[in-house]
């Protein structure tokens, strides 16, 4: 019984260190110290300010490990530390152009924004996503598989009928179709766009499989470039490029097992 419940001791306290959080300080100061090891009289390495968002891992002890954005880390007592609503955030890895300000201080960081901030052409250079990558291989030259032991992604892309879309330039020089649809990846021109999605479909592990919405005129998806992330707090997230030059985009699908949060696109030039 004894050798039970130290098991279980264990297995609990790994579970606890595994599972990362985004936070924020909660110290009337406007400050929190960040700790060399897990003590008040540790050494002082760095501080973290008030509405500064970090990452934090739970620890035992009641001193939480903390990461900040800029790439220190050290410890925090749970007192000082806030839980935030992180299926709003999400956390990346940039960089900037050579001619800014930014760029000149430091070429490549880890931030975290707000999901909605990723729309139209991006003010940074996107390099990836801060969160385990799942495993994937391209099955045939037009669909591609990604899975692990929780869940399942078949993309899967067809070429494009042209008897199904009639495209035309708005009044401002967007390419559109249907009832004014937006559409991505392909300029107005005598050629047609050649690769559509004909569908991703989503299976969790004892759940039905369902297919992900508002995959429609997202044109010349390229399946190289498709990214499965696990957010680790019960979403996912696929994200993949399409187009090319000009009509270049990414896509990012949030979801769950329930199905779609929410889609956004953007230019990452």
């Amino acid at each position: 019984m004894k050798n039970l419940l130290l098991f279980l001791f264990l297995v609990a306290n790994i579970s606890l260190a595994q599972q990362r959080y985004i936070g924020q300080i909660n110290d009337p100061d406007g400050y929190t110290n960040i700790r060399k090891s897990p003590n008040s009289k540790a050494e002082i390495i760095g501080k973290l300010l008030k509405n500064e968002y970090f990452f934090y891992t739970e620890k035992p002890s009641g001193w939480y490990e903390v990461s900040t954005q800029r790439k220190v880390q050290g410890f925090i007592h749970k007192s000082r530390i806030q839980k935030v609503n992180d299926k709003e955030l999400i956390a990346l890895k940039i960089d900037f152009e050579d001619n800014t300000i930014e760029a000149e201080n430091q070429t490549m960081q880890d931030t975290i924004v707000k999901l909605n901030s990723l729309k139209d052409i991006l003010p940074f250079n996107l390099i990836g996503y801060n969160y385990p990558k799942i495993p994937y291989k391209e099955t045939e030259g037009n669909e591609l598989l990604v899975s692990n032991k929780d869940i399942k992604l078949e993309f899967l892309t067809k070429k494009v009928n042209k008897s199904d879309y009639k495209f035309k330039i708005n009044k401002n020089g967007q390419t559109i179709a249907g009832k004014g649809e937006t559409v991505w990846g392909y300029f107005y021109s005598e050629d047609y766009p050649k690769k559509e999605i004909s569908y991703i479909r989503i299976t969790f592990v004892g759940k039905e499989p369902y297919l992900l919405p508002k995959t429609k005129y997202l044109f010349n998806p390229t399946l190289s470039s498709v990214r499965v992330y696990d957010r680790e707090n019960g979403q996912y997230m696929i994200d993949f490029m399409g187009g090319d030059g000009a009509e270049g985009y990414n896509a990012l699908f949030v979801f769950d097992e329930k199905g779609l949060i929410k889609r956004y696109l953007y230019r990452n030039f």
